[in-house]
């Protein structure tokens, strides 16, 4: 810390160092890589982790893979999903894409 605020004050005096635009320079992209890449991702984890906690038995899922099935059970560390009639497999809970729309499932 020291050093970096000795560099600074040389900077300003003209003897060297690096100057305080630099370090706004470097401050500014690391706000701008913030708020456009790491808070987004991190807002989308949160709601993706919501979604998981709220799942019951009966729920209508799309799996990350693409597949579209109906929650039979919850266990501790995943589901127990209907794909067929005969059809009935258990996956973890991160394999869980996003809740399916219901409309199309109920007209079969």
């Amino acid at each position: 810390m020291v050093g970096l605020l000795n560099s600074l004050i040389l900077a300003e005096t003209g003897q060297g160092g690096i100057g305080i635009g630099m370090v706004l320079f470097w401050v500014l992209i690391f706000g701008v890589f913030y708020f456009i890449l790491i808070r987004p991702q991190q807002k989308q984890q949160k709601e993706h982790k919501k979604l998981i906690t709220e799942l019951k038995a009966g729920d209508h899922i799309v799996t990350i893979g693409g597949f579209k099935g109906v929650i039979t059970q919850v266990k501790e560390d995943g589901f127990k999903v209907r794909f067929a009639p005969e059809v009935e497999l258990e996956i973890i809970k991160s394999a869980v894409g996003r809740r399916a729309s219901d409309e199309g499932q109920q007209k079969k």
